[in-house]
This record gives structure tokens, sequence and C-alpha cells, in this order.
């Protein structure tokens, strides 16, 4: 039997302007880069199940209608 996907492939990153992004069978994993001092008032996400959008200081980063229906309550912030 052959090993699952992530075992086989590894999480390979995709880099961005803004940082970078990767992804399990099960999960995506969104990593944005933000200048030094930014403050946690100065991001705004909205995360809903067909739509992803991140603004940090009133700047657009990420908006993105997704093709898969995923959790919104899933989302973690680091």
């Amino acid at each position: 039997m052959s090993a699952p996907f992530e075992e086989r492939s590894g999480v390979v990153p995709c880099g961005t302007p803004w940082g970078q992004w990767y992804q399990t069978l099960e999960e995506v994993f969104i990593e944005v880069q933000v200048p030094p001092g930014t403050r946690a008032q100065d991001i705004q996400c909205g995360l809903q199940s067909r739509h992803v959008a991140l603004s940090v200081g009133g700047r657009e980063i990420l908006k993105h209608l997704i093709c898969l229906f995923f959790r919104a309550n899933s989302l973690i912030l680091q």
C-alpha cells in the first residue's frame, strides 16, 4: 500500500510577495509577513466558508474566492 500524500511529497511552501502558503490534504497554511511594529488592531482578517480576505494597515494583502468549502471557525492566528 502506498504512503499518504504528505509522507510521499512533504510540504512544499509557495512563496508570494506577501509571505508564503502551503497545504496538506486536510489543511492550508498562510503565513503573511507584516512590517515591524504592526499591532493586532492593524490586521483585518475575514474568513468565510468560500472566501478569505486579509489587510494590514489598510492595505489589502489577500482577497480570494476558495473553490472548496472549509470550516470558517478553524482560523488560528499566531
